[in-house]
């Protein structure tokens, strides 16, 4: 029997099926004997951790939409996603990014991160096309890291 829901009348969850069309960021691991956490979402993450403009942009298509929805910084296409992954670079060098979780579907995606040493939690919404990604927006507390030269 499901829980029941405010009023009394239980609450069914949605079959298993329903999710069957989402990737979900890990694996099973005959090394470990568990689920790791290994998906393209660290590695997108990861290259965010070079301060390499180009192993970041390598994720995007050319005419990609990319919104920092915190410092209300726009980027539309490649030539100005260089241009903000660079001075993201130079204002917080020590910046890196902890992978959380995220969700696929092959044309949408999700992925809840950490942005450390300053330990501020962050949202990455956005599209995919031909396995790039092609529109992001990123949501995350401003209040909790002031953000230098911008």
């Amino acid at each position: 029997m499901a829980p029941a829901a405010q009023g009394g009348a239980p609450v069914e969850p949605c079959p298993a099926s329903s999710y069957a069309h989402l990737h979900v960021a890990g694996a099973w691991s005959a090394r470990s004997g568990g689920f790791e956490m290994s998906t393209w979402y660290e590695d997108y993450l990861a290259a965010w951790d070079t301060l390499e403009v180009d192993a970041v942009t390598t994720w995007f298509t050319d005419d990609c939409y990319y919104e920092d929805t915190t410092l209300n910084h726009k980027a539309e296409g490649i030539e100005q996603l260089n241009r903000f992954v660079q001075a993201s670079f130079d204002n917080v060098p020590e910046a890196r990014f902890d992978f959380v979780d995220g969700v696929d579907d092959g044309s949408a995606f999700a992925i809840r991160w950490v942005m450390q040493p300053m330990g501020v939690p962050g949202v990455s919404f956005g599209k995919l096309r031909d396995g790039k990604i092609c529109e992001q927006r990123d949501y995350w507390n401003g209040r909790l890291f002031d953000v230098p030269n911008t």
